[in-house]
């Protein structure tokens, strides 16, 4: 990230991050009985996993050692997404692993390929002695606009979380 002060206390804050995002939700493991030659017993834990680059451009307001960012995020999605699985019963886990039904790559239509968003956050910057330089340890919450899935899928998926960050900055601005 890069801040552009307009004064003292005001900039524009245009970032380039990578973020992974995802879901998890577990499922019954006897709905696997009769595609891997069941009974299998407890649960299956499905995670998906998306890589975005994330452009936010955001305003920063600093009061003292706090900062106030807030500003619209643009997601680009960099891969098709997968879904990794992990079984309570060790059979099944066994048998998803030698099948290769443990990992499994999406399409490249299953996520939209552009995410519209809304971050804001807050921040605190506490700079070094005798450096020039700050640490900074930030709390940023997202709200994404759009479907996270692609078009062609029927079912609406909303995305939000909270981001937390620290980071070193060169120059105390």
């Amino acid at each position: 990230f890069a801040t552009l002060y307009f004064g003292k206390n005001l900039g524009l804050q245009p970032e380039v991050l990578l973020i992974a995002a995802g879901d998890a939700f577990e499922g019954d493991a006897s709905v696997w009985d009769d595609v891997l030659w069941g009974p299998y017993y407890g649960q299956v834990k499905y995670s998906d996993r998306v890589l975005y680059a994330a452009l936010p451009v955001l305003l920063k307001a600093r009061l003292g050692v706090l900062n106030l960012v807030a500003g619209p995020t643009l997601l680009v999605k960099l891969n098709h997404g997968s879904c990794h699985l992990r079984a309570d019963d060790e059979w099944l886990r066994w048998h998803l692993s030698y099948t290769g039904l443990n990992s499994l790559d999406y399409g490249p239509d299953v996520f939209s390929r552009f995410l519209f968003a809304a971050t804001a956050g807050i921040g605190v910057e506490l700079p070094r002695r005798r450096r020039a330089g700050f640490f900074l340890l930030e709390a940023r919450g997202q709200y994404v606009f759009n479907n996270v899935l692609g078009p062609g899928e029927d079912l609406d998926f909303d995305a939000y979380g909270i981001v937390l960050m620290a980071g070193y900055g060169i120059g105390s601005g």
